[in-house]
């Protein structure tokens, strides 16, 4: 039943008068593409809102100079038989203007209807009686995207027909101009109880976050922010019914209290126990209604647990349909709640992020409900896919002096609302935020080895990856991927401890992680990401250099004691400034040598270059490449320093020291890293090593990249 088909769901009127909006107008576009430079309008459709109902619409097709395209046809429903006849969008213009008046404009990624509605503006003189062209329309404007991400950060993703589907809204014709505007309306209709419902500190924080910035969907979350105290008792039993319907957030650990019983013996696995649980009438298909009995799956369990009895390495290839994740898991846990220590432990490593997801998701708390006996299992990932807490509000606190993009202030918002909702902390859950977008804004909150306090962090006990990684020392099964498996034994099991049993899923594509683990890699994103952790100005000084420096000042510390280290701390200043020059104009020079050689040798521009030594392509590049060593030398050398001199401090000269001492030692640790990896690209010396540049598109210049494997 659609619990939102009836006419008390809708938002009070008094709601939108509070909100500024007693009037707006949706807006939706159908176009040919995305470019508005070179694509046309095909059809507009529009809605008015007045006290919270919906007044007048406007609905035109547009006729068009080209062909309508295929896909486009498809998609939409709309035939070249619509839009014969019909005057050009531009030729509609005056009338929609006139017709939109002064209202704000409500739309779902409004940036990219409005971007066609004034990139025609912008371009038209005869039609507004004469006069000069318009220019973009200055309406307020209402993004129901940025909304949508913001108090929904976990949906699957937050595409207009996954927002109607999610809030049961009716579309009769999806990607038609005016039924999309009518379910935008629904759609806002449905996010204003969420937003205004949330709690006191997220709405203060997402006003904080959005301060700087004055388009239309900065003053509404401001102004909601304002007004939701008064407002929320209304809409509190709507906010809630909705609330219902979003699914809990995902657990990284299963089974946390659980207590396996053990087998004092160490019991062995029966397999024809096992290899009935897969039979017709066993466990799995009894606790499952889809589940089918399958000779292969049968084989396979079996197989397993004779390689688990036996202590023997088995080797399997399972085709598609085969059932292999509960084939091999339902031995493993077993055998791990037989032998609950660090023989019975069992990992399982995956190519995928995804097959990880699914396995931990879907396959473990099946088992977990319909094995007879409790275990323990654990979803580990890099460090680096999980926010750190301590980075997150420091970078916080400097927010509202902190030169941002409006685009990058708007993805901030879903991490504020999935903050209070996650219990994993792992960026991959917040769908509403992009990590593939937006790496260099992920780089200054992910947790970081290198600038970790550890144990003197205010947020130890809190922090993601020590609460994973404690469960994890405790599991019976961990599933984890290649990439960190890989990591681990390099590191000598320091995060997954010991363990006696290994499976590797999609075990075929352990040699390609492997190369890659292996592989060196280089960009000036990686230096630039590492110097502004250390000191960056964006409006405000921010990083590590700065609050140590800032710290020195209000210290205990003597005169010349306090002289020595302001001394190395401003030389590292000046060097991070200078370093980030010098990495530019490296890499600069790379990419347009990169592009010569391509031109010379008649290939594509981005075509990647392998060299046998540096000086084969790059002999040009020998002054540019002295001076980015040189720049990582001093780097390197003055950290040095500074740790030198932090060690000579005590602890009540300087607050906090050890904290600080820890972090010098993880930025000395990162820049040995770097330079070491620009030695080995540059010198090329290794003969077990193939090295190449990765040149970037034209219009990316410092995206050349050196690689070795």
């Amino acid at each position: 039943m659609n619990l939102f088909q009836n006419e008390n769901w809708t938002t009070p009127p008094d709601v939108y008068t509070v909100l500024g909006l007693p009037s707006f107008v949706a807006l939706d576009l159908e176009t040919t593409g995305l470019n508005p430079s070179t694509h046309e309008v095909i059809e507009v459709g529009a809605a008015r809102v007045k006290s919270g109902k919906i007044t007048d619409t406007f609905q035109r097709f547009a006729g068009i100079a080209g062909e309508l395209p295929l896909s486009i046809s498809r998609l939409t429903g709309i035939q070249p038989g619509d839009l014969a006849g019909q005057p050009p969008f531009a030729e509609i213009l005056p009338e929609l203007v006139e017709w939109i008046g002064n209202d704000p404009i409500l739309g779902h990624n409004i940036q990219f209807d409005l971007g066609f509605l004034d990139a025609y503006l912008s371009a038209q003189t005869s039609l507004f009686q004469g006069k000069q062209p318009l220019g973009p329309l200055r309406n307020p404007r209402l993004d129901t995207l940025i909304l949508a991400r913001a108090v929904l950060p976990r949906l699957k993703d937050h595409r207009l027909e996954t927002l109607v589907d999610f809030f049961e809204i009716d579309l009769s014709a999806a990607h038609r101009a005016l039924e999309d505007a009518l379910a935008e309306i629904q759609l806002f209709d449905r996010l204003l109880p969420l937003l205004l419902t949330l709690p006191e500190s997220v709405l203060r924080q997402f006003a904080r976050i959005v301060s700087p910035l004055t388009d239309g969907t900065a003053a509404f979350i401001q102004r909601a922010a304002v007004v939701a105290e008064k407002v929320a008792p209304t809409l509190s039993a709507k906010a809630r019914l909705l609330r219902e319907k979003i699914p809990p957030a995902a657990p990284n650990v299963l089974g946390e209290n659980a207590v396996p019983s053990g087998d004092e013996n160490g019991g062995l696995l029966d397999e024809e126990a096992v290899a009935a649980m897969f039979d017709a009438d066993g466990l799995l298909s009894t606790s499952r209604g889809d589940f089918e009995k399958r000779p292969q799956q049968i084989d396979m369990s079996v197989a397993v647990s004779r390689a688990f009895n036996e202590q023997a390495f088995l080797l399997v290839e399972a085709g598609t349909g085969t059932g292999k994740s509960l084939a091999y898991l339902v031995p493993a846990i077993l055998w791990a709640q037989r032998h609950p220590n660090e023989d019975g432990r069992v990992v399982v490593s995956t190519n995928t992020k995804n097959l990880q997801g699914q396995i931990f998701s879907k396959d473990l708390p099946f088992l977990f409900r319909h094995l007879p006996e409790p275990f323990r299992a654990v979803l580990l990932k890099g460090r680096n896919n999980y926010l750190c807490l301590e980075r997150w509000q420091r970078f916080l606190d400097e927010l509202p002096e902190v030169s941002l993009t409006p685009d990058e202030r708007y993805e901030l918002l879903p991490l504020v609302t999935w903050l209070e909702e996650t219990a994993s902390g792992d960026i991959e859950e917040a769908t509403g935020f992009h990590t593939q977008f937006y790496p260099e804004l992920w780089s200054q909150i992910r947790a970081d080895s290198h600038f970790c306090a550890g144990q003197r962090c205010p947020f130890y006990q809190q922090c993601f990856v020590m609460r994973v990684r404690r469960a994890a020392r405790q599991a019976n099964l961990i599933v984890v991927n290649h990439s960190l498996l890989l990591s681990d034994l390099a590191a000598n099991r320091a995060v997954l401890s010991e363990y006696a049993h290994l499976i590797l899923d999609e075990a075929h594509n352990l040699e390609s992680a492997a190369t890659k683990y292996l592989s060196a890699e280089l960009s000036a994103w990686t230096i630039r990401n590492f110097l502004h952790q250390l000191y960056r100005f964006i409006g405000k000084e921010t990083g590590f250099l700065p609050r140590l420096r800032n710290a020195v000042h209000f210290s205990h510390l003597t005169d010349a004691g306090k002289n020595r280290l302001l001394n190395i701390l401003y030389a590292l200043i000046q060097q991070t400034g200078q370093a980030e020059k010098t990495c530019q104009n490296f890499f600069g020079h790379l990419a347009e040598r990169a592009w010569e050689i391509n031109t010379e040798a008649g290939n594509r521009l981005n075509a990647k270059i392998r060299y046998l030594t540096w000086d084969d392509h790059f002999e040009k590049l020998r002054s540019q490449t002295n001076e980015l060593e040189e720049a990582l030398e001093s780097l390197k050398r003055d950290l040095t320093r500074l740790s030198d001199a932090l060690s000579l401090i005590p602890a009540e000269g300087l607050e906090d020291v050890d904290g600080y001492k820890s972090l010098t030692e993880g930025a000395l640790n990162r820049a040995e890293e770097i330079r070491t990896t620009f030695r080995l690209l540059v010198d090329a010396d290794k003969p077990n090593f193939v090295y190449w540049c990765e040149p970037p598109q034209p219009d990316r210049k410092l995206d050349a990249r050196l690689m070795a494997s």
